[in-house]
């Protein structure tokens, strides 16, 4: 999602602490799986990293996903994504 609709961010993903889903922008922490108990609103991520891009701050993931979306989605995952 954030490769297609923002090419020119840099993408890292990382293999991360057990139950974790990290998500940092410029290396700014924006989710954390460890604090809310859930994957963030890929949608919204998306739109904070266009935001980043555009200039502005990154802002904390203010909606989740609901708890029975969640299961097909892998744990241990750091995610993060730089603009140069």
């Amino acid at each position: 999602m954030i490769r297609k609709n923002v090419p020119s961010a840099e993408i890292e993903g990382h293999v991360g602490r057990r139950t974790s889903f990290e998500v940092t922008v410029d290396g700014e922490l924006i989710h954390s799986k460890l604090s809310t108990n859930s994957f963030p609103d890929f949608e919204e991520v998306v739109s904070i990293v266009q935001s980043v891009n555009e200039g502005s701050k990154p802002q904390q993931v203010q909606h989740l996903l609901l708890t029975y979306e969640m299961d097909s989605l892998k744990h241990n995952v750091l995610v993060s994504v730089d603009f140069l």
